[in-house]
């Protein structure tokens, strides 16, 4: 398997949009009582200033956007965000 991180871009929204899905839809199942379902996570606009601030990345594995990364600086710190497609996690996670 062939991987590869880089830089986010405008055609990476579909794949990044269906990840954050995933991601809000555990969410939703884990603690429905915090936790809505939201099926616009990230309008296209929005996407567009994060893919422009360079702190979204994307893993490819074999071509095949499967894992987000951002990094954000909030109050001093790092803050480094992970996520995965479901169907390559580690079955640990």
């Amino acid at each position: 398997m062939n991987c590869l991180v880089r830089n986010a871009e405008i055609k990476d929204w579909e794949a990044v949009i269906k990840i954050m899905n995933q991601v809000q839809n555990m969410h939703v199942e884990w603690r429905p009582d915090i936790y809505k379902p939201n099926n616009n996570i990230i309008p296209i606009d929005t996407f567009v200033k994060i893919v422009n601030s360079d702190t979204l990345f994307v893993a490819e594995a074999d071509g095949i956007v499967v894992g987000i990364i951002e990094i954000q600086l909030l109050h001093g710190l790092i803050l480094i965000h992970l996520q995965c497609r479901s169907d390559h996690r580690h079955p640990s996670l």
